[in-house]
């Protein structure tokens, strides 16, 4: 919740793409914490980038969709800020299901931090 309130800030400031590339560069740090982490510390490392990334991304999407709509029209947007996130969530657990099941779980984040 902090990351939403701090965040308006920088969707003032920042574009877009300068918003995406640090939010995923914090996921991708996260990710790869948690592929190589041996310690608990580590761990929870990486959940406060996950938190602070998974925040500004959405953040910035939703000021996206919000703008969209706005040029768009709401029925033209609704459907794909409706149908990408669920379809990109049951892709993505099938996927990292599959590969922490053959691959072990680290090796699963290493493959996602390389993505």
């Amino acid at each position: 919740m902090a990351t939403l309130f701090a965040g308006g800030m920088l969707v003032t400031r920042w574009r877009a793409e300068q918003r995406y590339a640090l939010a995923f560069a914090l996921l991708l740090a996260q990710s790869a914490l948690y592929g190589f982490a041996h310690e608990p510390a580590l761990l929870w490392l990486g959940a406060g980038l996950m938190g602070v990334g998974v925040g500004l991304q959405g953040v910035t999407s939703t000021t996206r969709f919000a703008e969209m709509m706005r040029r768009h029209g709401r029925g033209r947007i609704g459907g794909l800020s409706s149908l990408a996130p669920t379809s990109g969530g049951i892709v993505g657990a099938v996927a990292g299901g599959v590969v922490s099941q053959h691959l072990g779980i680290e090796a699963g984040f290493v493959l996602l931090a390389l993505a």
